[in-house]
């Protein structure tokens, strides 16, 4: 039973919030993120596409997650053109009080350009896209060179009261003679995001099995992983936030029958979270209590304990015109052995130097002192090429690098499909 006593506190107090009515009704609505009325819903089906960044450029229109929802569906594609850019094709469909009007616009962008530049020039495109259907909307007086927000918006009644669920099953078989391998894993997610609070549930399990059968040699080969998540986020200025972390899982591999534990925690962002599309250098701090059950007796002769641990994370995220920077330093250590510890630095960096000519470096390594869970005793042969057991290891690491560089005819903006790009 105490391996469920910090879920039930997380999801306790998840239920006393939500059951307070003076909070539930103060994060029910969202302060920056009304909705406005008379104004089209928009959904974009674009995989290229920054949303973020979007929802802060395009500020005259809604956002819906679904296309049967929108009265305009927005579909992105891109083709590669002869001098290595992009030709991005911008479909708007007309949809409900829109019904029939169809229109295509097309831009095309150079391999020099950064992803900034591209998002920016994305972004133009699809506001030139939708003048015409908001030229039929009220708010049509609204808008100029620069857009103004209305001076007076009404919220619109959201019966899923802003609830998103996401549900996911996964099959995968394959096999030949001498082997085969099966694989199912689902998933199911439940969240709700306001400026003022986040909350994110999830379940998730996974069965992988691998059949060997070569001459005298068999083995069967299992793994399963269960795990469960739940966090709720406070937004308390521009620069804070705070956060309550929970998390339940199961592993036959990490030697884990049932893991639990309860993280509050702080972030600051050195920038405002308003800017985050563009820069954010993020700090935040854990401290984590967690219940663990091992499946066997570790190589610390455990076979359940409690643990208090602290997490220190800094991560710095950069989309500039020069290219993109993602870097971020994780440290964690056991209270009760400060020897028990991890070190995480990962980095990915994209700079365009010169034109035509780019750069791109991506890498993670760590630093490994706090396998606690590891099974006593020495792993066979079969564990180890088989991957049924974690080894132990004092570090881990892997990186990749590339240049490129493109010159030529920078005008050369046909497109031709045949045979592939």
């Amino acid at each position: 039973m105490k391996s469920f006593f910090y879920p039930i506190i997380f999801y306790g107090f998840i239920f006393f919030l939500w059951s307070n009515s003076s909070f539930s009704q103060e994060v029910s609505k969202p302060s920056e993120d009304s909705l406005i009325t008379n104004t089209p819903n928009i959904y974009f089906d674009c995989r290229f596409c920054d949303f973020d960044y979007l929802k802060r450029e395009i500020t005259f229109v809604n956002f819906v997650r679904d296309r049967k929802l929108a009265d305009i569906h927005i579909i992105v594609t891109k083709r590669n053109t002869g001098s290595g850019g992009d030709e991005f094709t911008v479909e708007f469909i007309g949809q409900k009080r829109f019904e029939n009007m169809i229109d295509t616009l097309k831009i095309i962008t150079l391999e020099s350009e950064s992803d900034d530049q591209i998002r920016k020039a994305l972004t133009q495109t699809f506001k030139q896209g939708l003048m015409r259907y908001i030229a039929k909307t009220p708010i049509a007086k609204d808008i100029s060179i620069n857009y103004s927000q209305p001076a007076q918006t009404q919220e619109i009644k959201d019966k899923w009261n802003y609830w998103v669920f996401k549900a996911e099953v996964n099959g995968f078989i394959n096999g030949e003679k001498s082997s085969r391998s099966f694989s199912i894993w689902g998933d199911f997610s439940a969240s709700r995001v306001t400026e003022a609070l986040k909350l994110n549930f999830g379940l998730s399990g996974s069965y992988n099995e691998s059949k060997y059968d070569y001459e005298d040699y068999k083995t069967l080969s299992i793994r399963r992983h269960k795990e469960g998540s739940g966090s709720v986020v406070f937004s308390l200025s521009k620069h804070w936030s705070a956060g309550l972390f929970s998390h339940i899982n199961s592993s036959i591999f990490r030697n884990i029958n049932i893991e639990t534990s309860l993280s509050p925690a702080v972030e600051y962002d050195l920038f405002p979270y308003s800017e985050s599309s563009r820069k954010q250098f993020t700090i935040d701090y854990y401290v984590e209590e967690k219940y663990v059950k091992y499946e066997e007796v570790t190589i610390f002769d455990k076979t359940e304990e409690w643990l208090t641990s602290g997490n220190l994370q800094t991560s710095l995220g950069l989309i500039q015109p020069w290219g993109s920077i993602s870097i971020s330093l994780n440290g964690s250590h056991y209270f009760y052995d400060f020897k028990k510890n991890r070190l995480q630095l990962y980095g990915n960096i994209s700079l365009n130097l010169i034109k035509g000519f780019s750069l791109e470096m991506q890498g993670h390594v760590s630093r490994i002192h706090d396998q606690l869970s590891l099974r006593k005793g020495t792993a066979n042969q079969e564990e180890v090429l088989l991957q049924q057991r974690e080894l132990a290891t004092s570090y881990s690491y892997w990186t990749s690098i590339g240049i490129s560089y493109t010159f030529g005819s920078i005008y050369n903006n046909i497109v031709n499909p045949r045979f592939g790009d």
